[in-house]
């Protein structure tokens, strides 16, 4: 019976049609709009900051005696790392403004953490 009331074509319409409705008011909002352009713009510029940054330490690794040494070892862990170290500080900077001009910042927020954990989790098992 429950099945029957599940598979009905109104029920599934009706379904549907909430759904929609949902996602029009609570996805598609200026809002996140804003906040998904904010977070590309984030990681853009990341990216493009770390490479110059990227070289300099790869120089700085190559220069110094120290390459087996601990400095060595977190310079070297921290390369590949770095675009995605800088897209977190811009998007935590993105969530202050968005919330300092009354937005939520949910989905900032979430990314950055996301992204936080997952620079966290290559960090420890490069330095393993």
């Amino acid at each position: 019976m429950y099945v029957d009331k599940i598979l009905d074509p109104d029920n599934l319409l009706l379904i549907l049609k909430s759904i929609q409705a949902w996602i029009l008011l609570k996805v598609l909002r200026l809002e996140m709009l804003v906040e998904v352009l904010l977070i590309i713009l984030a990681v853009l510029v990341a990216f493009l900051i770390a490479r110059p940054l990227k070289r300099r330490l790869r120089h700085l690794l190559a220069s110094r005696d120290w390459p087996d040494r601990l400095p060595g070892r977190l310079i070297r862990a921290l390369i590949p790392l770095l675009p995605f170290l800088l897209a977190v500080f811009f998007l935590r900077l993105g969530y202050v403004i968005a919330i300092r001009y009354g937005s939520s910042g949910l989905l900032i927020d979430t990314l950055s953490s996301l992204l936080t954990a997952w620079v966290i989790i290559l960090f420890s098992t490069s330095l393993l």
